[in-house]
């Protein structure tokens, strides 16, 4: 009798034995996936961020080269501007068969797509002749409208890969690499044209080259690992679906989005019109007045433009994840409010800048710097204001808003201000109000500054609320706790 109950504690000892063994295998396995999982994300962070930039520089480029352009199209006139006003139909489009998509399809699915149809309208614009000139216009402005429809996705791209605090590092750095291609494209653009000429269509053939390869890459690491680039927020878990007018009413009706979006469309305005009429300004006053031996004299105009926009953008994006992501653990409000703080300090920078542009350059030139950082502190919270405040099947739709409002921003402000410039020339050919135009013109900018602050203001008074009814969505109360409340 003895011996058999001895015999059973030795097979329960040897069962207890492989289970613990069992388990640290699974936890092996777990640890191995997981490292995995997050070697493969980062590889698709990656290959976003080289996507950016030859993406970036490429329509930069060929923005360059309309100029070029004119000169071999009579009907073309005086206009260089044409891509600007076909940009924001394209953009429009694009940005809302994102948002229909989106819902739909995993992020990874939907950036294979966009990539896919940038390479085939890639390809496609190196056969155009170049009497389809309006053609050609028509294929770069919807790859310039796909580049922005995955980089304003970008958020949802990385929420499905990484948690927040990698996410908002991760947007922060894709913003980088996008204002570094823009530099590069400005500084280096019209040298590779000129190099490439007249085939200057073989940059369309690098950007292509470029792309396929990424996306190979991309297909490969989602077929080897199917565990990645799902959703964050599981169909399974959260199982509501909404029909597409329910979205589209509940980001109407959401008052945190509405403020916040158009506060940063305000934000966008102010930093394409100070970096655009500011530095142009300043290269007439002192070429009349007195030769200007600054550094920043000697680069061309849209040079300018660019490296000090790069410039804030880096150091305000940076600032802006460093600063909300350490007051987000006390302060709920932490994102509107550095918003509203980054608007109100810039107005009067903005000022100051625009006063100091006849006496001293480079007074004006780190006034407009300073403004230009406090102006790029929205980025990122803009972001994770929509990520908190949104319903997730409303996110693709939340952020192609956002994208439409930008590209509106940036293309309706030189319109706008032009117009202005030449209705305040007619009027005032005699009279003090002549010779500064340009001055009195980008004074709006500041007052655009003050406009967005008070949006960002709106948003910090509702965000609690949009917040709380979203956590309500997603984890409505049971039933039986209901009718005990009730009670």
């Amino acid at each position: 009798m003895n011996y058999f109950k001895k015999q059973q504690i030795d097979d329960i000892d040897i069962e207890k034995n492989k289970t613990d063994e069992e388990e640290e295998e699974e936890k092996m396995e777990e640890q191995d996936s997981n490292r995995s999982v997050f070697r493969r994300s980062v590889s698709i962070i990656v290959i976003l961020g080289l996507l950016v930039v030859v993406n970036t520089f490429t329509d930069v480029v060929f923005e360059g080269s309309l100029n070029g352009m004119k000169e071999e199209h009579e009907h073309f006139e005086e206009k260089p501007w044409i891509i600007r006003k076909i940009c924001p139909v394209a953009g429009i489009v694009i940005a809302s068969l994102f948002g229909l998509l989106w819902g739909k399809y995993s992020s990874s699915q939907i950036l294979v797509g966009a990539v896919a149809t940038r390479i085939i309208f890639s390809i496609a614009s190196l056969f155009i002749p170049n009497k389809g000139f309006w053609i050609l216009v028509i294929f770069k402005s919807v790859t310039s409208s796909i580049r922005g429809g995955y980089m304003t996705n970008a958020p949802l791209i990385t929420a499905d890969l990484f948690y927040r605090e990698t996410r908002m590092k991760l947007q922060c750095i894709i913003c980088i690499l996008y204002s570094m291609g823009c530099v590069l494209g400005s500084i280096y653009g019209q040298n590779m044209i000129t190099f490439l000429n007249p085939n200057w269509r073989h940059i369309l053939l690098l950007d292509a080259g470029i792309s396929i390869v990424a996306l190979l890459l991309i297909l490969c690491i989602r077929s080897r690992s199917p565990k990645i680039c799902g959703l964050v927020i599981n169909p399974k878990k959260y199982p509501k679906k909404r029909s597409i007018m329910s979205n589209i009413l509940a980001l109407i009706v959401n008052r945190s989005l509405i403020c916040s979006v158009t506060g940063y469309a305000a934000a966008s305005c102010v930093s394409t019109g100070i970096f655009m009429w500011a530095f142009s300004i300043m290269k007439r006053v002192h070429n009349v007045n007195k030769p200007c031996n600054s550094f920043i004299c000697t680069l061309d105009y849209n040079v300018q433009y660019e490296l000090l926009n790069c410039v804030s953008t880096i150091v305000g994006t940076t600032l802006g994840t460093v600063i909300s992501h350490f007051f987000k653990k006390t302060n709920l409000k932490a994102h509107p409010n550095l918003c509203l703080i980054g608007l109100f300090l810039a107005a009067p920078l903005l000022c100051g800048g625009i006063i100091s542009i006849k006496r001293d350059l480079f007074t004006a030139q780190i006034l407009f710097l300073l403004s230009g950082i406090f102006l790029s502190l929205n980025e990122i919270s803009t972001n994770e204001i929509i990520m908190t405040t949104v319903i997730p099947t409303s996110y693709s739709w939340a952020y192609s808003v956002k994208s439409v409002g930008k590209s509106a921003a940036n293309n309706g402000v030189p319109v706008i201000f032009n117009k202005i410039f030449v209705k305040v020339i007619k009027v005032n050919q005699h009279s003090e109000l002549f010779q500064n135009s340009m001055e009195y013109v980008i004074l709006i900018c500041p007052f655009m500054a003050l406009i967005g602050a008070g949006l960002f203001t709106m948003t910090t008074k509702y965000i609690e609320d949009d917040e709380k009814a979203v956590q309500q969505y997603l984890n409505p109360p049971d039933l039986a706790e209901v009718l005990e409340s009730s009670d």
